[in-house]
């Protein structure tokens, strides 16, 4: 039915980590937490303690490096006992200097790498789908998951009635970051999608919202 999820799709039990179990703060999150911010912005010395670390999280998701360099944010994670649990990143990103991202994520420690889509009607939605498993191949040979990050859209049938998650689902292995709040948005019912969605939903992201 125009609008309806339908599918599964196990994988293989290797292939599914422990993200269940792990709680990571979003950096975007914290944007109102000056001192989060301040300590990302290279002015205070990578030892001092990060407020998400005082808070007691072991792990963050990153949209966005504030412009440092890869050792420098790998320094400022080991000093506060933080790893890297995934990022928020742009599908094009993969398009510019793909060895030099690589090799940022593996400095870093991160093996997930989720992105968004902006664009879904027939035509733009089918790009993504190319790129999308062109790049969760060349990712996954250098240890790398890729997943989608989605907003309310992707929930939504567009003006040729095809359902997009459904699309994404069906034609590229990639996983799904499922965001509750857009779901929510998108008028479904974020625990029955991530039900259905379950074998790719290594992740989920959670937030409040109006």
């Amino acid at each position: 039915n125009p609008g309806e999820f339908v599918g599964t799709y196990p994988l293989p039990e290797a292939q599914m980590d422990r993200f269940f179990l792990r709680i990571s703060m979003g950096y975007p999150t914290l944007e109102e937490e000056m001192a989060v911010l301040e300590r990302f912005s290279g002015t205070v010395k990578p030892q001092e303690t990060l407020t998400v670390a005082k808070m007691g999280y072991t792990h963050v998701e990153f949209a966005g490096f504030f412009g440092l360099p890869a050792r420098e944010v790998k320094a400022i994670l080991d000093n506060n006992g933080l790893k890297v649990s995934g990022t928020h990143s742009l599908l094009d990103e993969l398009d510019g200097d793909f060895g030099a991202l690589v090799d940022y994520h593996h400095t870093i420690g991160n093996t997930n790498y989720v992105c968004g889509i902006r664009k879904f009607d027939p035509q733009r939605l089918a790009a993504s789908v190319e790129s999308l498993n062109k790049y969760q191949k060349m990712l996954a040979a250098e240890g790398i998951r890729l997943g989608l990050h989605n907003h309310d859209k992707e929930f939504r049938p567009n003006e040729a009635g095809q359902l997009p998650v459904q699309v994404l689902w069906d034609n590229t292995d990639i996983v799904f970051e499922v965001d509750t709040y857009w779901v929510y948005i998108a008028g479904k019912d974020p625990v029955k999608v991530i039900e259905e969605m379950k074998s790719r939903v290594p992740m989920i992201h959670l937030k409040d919202g109006d």
